[in-house]
């Protein structure tokens, strides 16, 4: 058993959220926290900010 919330979003009645609550230790539990490990060894690349200073070249000045 996979307890679950669903959440209506106010901005839009057409979408909601839902959120999945396992109790630890049990087969969804652990089923989830499999799933959370493998999501975790694929993060997405940081992407630079526009306002970020952007890296000077070796050799060139600043001032």
């Amino acid at each position: 058993e996979l307890p679950y919330e669903n959440f209506a979003l106010p901005a839009d009645p057409e979408l909601s959220m839902m959120t999945y609550n396992p109790e630890p230790g049990t087969p969804a539990g652990d089923a989830i926290k499999l799933l959370q490990s493998w999501a975790a060894d694929h993060q997405a690349p940081r992407v630079r900010s526009a306002v970020e200073p952007a890296e000077s070249e070796e050799g060139s000045s600043t001032g």
